[in-house]
């Protein structure tokens, strides 16, 4: 498996509130990608069962700062709210000024990327 990777494009924009599908927990550090895959396979679903569209790139939003775990949402934007459905719920992408990057490249070199972003801030 290739190694490299890079932070493209790092800025600071300003997001309207994106209306979402979900599904957040608390997950140890080794789980994350099982936690990942598992949980766009059940958001996607969802969304074809509710015959929902999404309306922008899937996403993660992680709530505090890692440890041993994590608390983490993944989600997908949507056009307007789902019906929660198991783990999937209807969730918020709030608005305001953020900062913003690309990781490009494998699973295993996004921690050098969020450290690079967080000397970029």
């Amino acid at each position: 498996m290739s190694t490299e990777h890079t932070l493209e494009d790092p800025r600071i924009v300003t997001l309207d509130p994106v209306t979402t599908a979900a599904v957040r927990a608390t997950v140890r550090m080794e789980a994350l990608r099982t936690f990942f895959d598992n949980s766009f396979s059940l958001l996607f679903a969802t969304l074809g069962e509710q015959r929902t569209e999404p309306a922008g790139a899937p996403y993660a939003r992680y709530r505090g700062e890692p440890t041993e775990t994590v608390d983490v949402e993944v989600g997908i934007p949507v056009g307007a709210a789902i019906t929660g459905d198991g783990d999937v719920r209807p969730s918020e992408l709030p608005g305001g000024e953020v900062v913003t990057a690309t990781h490009v490249g494998p699973y295993d070199g996004l921690g050098d990327s969020y450290r690079r972003l967080a000397g970029w801030i």
